[in-house]
């Protein structure tokens, strides 16, 4: 649909100066990671909302809010949900936003850098309790990635799932560089939704999803490349349970059988 522009998106959001993965401005994904994520956000409907759950210091909202741009710029269409936009806080003499001297990074980089206050609304609230805290319609897009378990990314899906549109787009952060081509056909399931701590079996979580959820399916990323990760993270392996799987990103799309 609107591939041919994610050159130009990325190039714009680069001058905001987010590094990759080094805080205090950071957006915790690779370029590629980027260019995938522009990918699906261009080709998810903009007759409807977008939403991300975890929202860091705003670079993934930024990359939305400039998709939304290109595509129809309508007001309000891009919905950050995050427990504290206050955790990371800007560095002090940086250029303020509406006067403060003193404010979250997410602010800076969303309504400094990127003067999206017209497109951006922040939901301050934990992912479970999106259902008191929105209520604006159709999600067409939805980005998870919030606390990195198996039973908090299914919990967050299932919390969505009530808004999605029938064509809906939804992408994870921090799954295998492998995911789609890894059976988990024999998994048992029970066990991960007794865990409480961040435990990033989130290969598992997708795949149980999939599972319960017939009419969604994986998502070919045609601009996604078979990058090596640990050159870029210095990492030569992952445990599972306890590490990230070198920040790869998935998604799943809704399809309509009706």
């Amino acid at each position: 649909m609107y591939e041919n522009l994610i050159p130009k998106i990325h190039g714009e959001f680069n001058r905001f100066k987010i590094k990759s993965h080094m805080l205090p401005n950071a957006i915790g994904m690779w370029p590629n990671e980027q260019q995938c994520f522009l990918w699906m956000l261009l080709n998810s409907n903009p007759e409807h909302n977008w939403m991300e759950i975890g929202s860091f210091c705003g670079g993934s909202a930024s990359l939305m809010c400039l998709a939304r741009r290109e595509m129809d710029n309508r007001p309000n269409s891009v919905y950050s949900v995050d427990c504290n936009f206050n955790k990371y806080m800007a560095l002090s003499g940086t250029q303020s936003y509406a006067g403060h001297d003193a404010m979250a990074m997410f602010d800076y980089n969303v309504y400094g850098q990127g003067g999206f206050i017209d497109l951006c609304n922040k939901v301050e609230c934990y992912s479970d309790d999106i259902p008191e805290n929105y209520n604006d319609g159709k999600v067409g897009f939805l980005f998870i990635d919030g606390f990195h378990s198996f039973k908090q990314v299914v919990n967050d899906f299932r919390t969505v799932l009530p808004y999605m549109s029938d064509d809906a787009i939804v992408a994870f952060h921090d799954v295998s560089p492998d995911i789609e081509h890894t059976s988990k056909e024999n998994i048992e399931y029970d066990d991960f939704f007794n865990s409480d701590t961040e435990d990033f079996f989130l290969d598992e979580a997708i795949n149980y999803i999939l599972k319960e959820h017939t009419d969604f399916r994986f998502l070919d990323i045609p601009v996604k490349q078979d990058i090596k990760h640990y050159k870029e993270t210095g990492l030569t392996s992952w445990v599972r349970g306890k590490t990230s799987p070198f920040n790869a990103v998935a998604a799943i799309r809704r399809h309509n059988e009706g």
